[in-house]
């Protein structure tokens, strides 16, 4: 307890603290705070509130915007796809994955420990670059093998084929040039910790879905889009 103030005109009494991450984090401090300790003391002094500051109420306030500007990225990356692809669908095939992603980096900090912080977020945000750019290059080789003429499966089956390696190779040097800040231990680098666990095991989690995933939706998509073709240019009997 440091002082007794004033805010609005009402006493304030501000409480700090210093939270040691090796044994537990701080909005796992605050949750048990509210949920435990005041919840048994609310009653006792109802006229008493009691408000979050500091570095959580900031990333609190953050968040939503972080979250509506992540969104409409996500709108322009997809308009662009759709013009550089001429196609509604093969965009929605690309970022298909980034959920999966998403996915995997929220699984990295449960199994760590870890709260979603503000800096949780700009490693989603690059995790969800880093799966774009690996689902691109590989529907654009299945479109290539595709104007030469191959049937679809063995279009898909060929890019999946070439591409495997670079695709593996990128996630996998991610994962490891992030991972001395994951097995760190220390203060300095507890910030940019969550960070790299939404980069890094996001990709890795996400990579092993696109292998899988990504050319069965393309698959989907290129003979459903064949199929409509089919149906425009055959001719209607009178």
């Amino acid at each position: 307890m440091s002082r007794l103030s004033r805010l609005n005109g009402q006493s304030v009494t501000a409480l700090r603290a210093d939270v040691d991450n090796r044994i537990t984090t701080g909005g796992q401090v605050t949750r048990k705070v509210l949920n435990e300790s005041w919840a048994a003391m609310s009653s006792q002094y109802p006229d008493v509130q009691v408000t979050v500051g500091g570095d959580q109420a900031e990333q609190e306030r953050v968040k939503p915007s972080m979250a509506r500007n992540f969104l409409l990225s996500l709108f322009a990356v997809y308009a662009l796809l759709a013009l550089v692809f001429s196609s509604y669908s093969q965009p929605l095939v690309i970022m298909a994955i980034i959920p999966f992603g998403l996915t995997g980096a929220v699984l990295g900090h449960v199994m760590l420990g870890l709260d979603l912080t503000l800096l949780s977020l700009f490693g989603l945000i690059g995790l969800s670059g880093v799966v774009i750019n690996d689902s691109l290059l590989l529907m654009e080789f299945i479109n290539r093998f595709r104007e030469e003429g191959q049937e679809i499966e063995q279009a898909v089956l060929k890019a999946t084929l070439q591409r495997f390696r670079a695709i593996v190779l990128t996630s996998l040097t991610t994962f490891l040039g992030v991972t001395p800040i994951i097995l760190e231990t220390s203060v300095q680098a507890k910030f940019l910790k969550p960070t790299a666990v939404s980069l890094g095991i996001g990709i890795l989690f996400a990579t092993i879905i696109l292998l899988f995933l990504l050319p069965a939706l393309a698959v989907l998509q290129l003979k459903l889009k064949a199929r409509l073709s089919n149906d425009k240019s055959a001719p209607t009997s009178e």
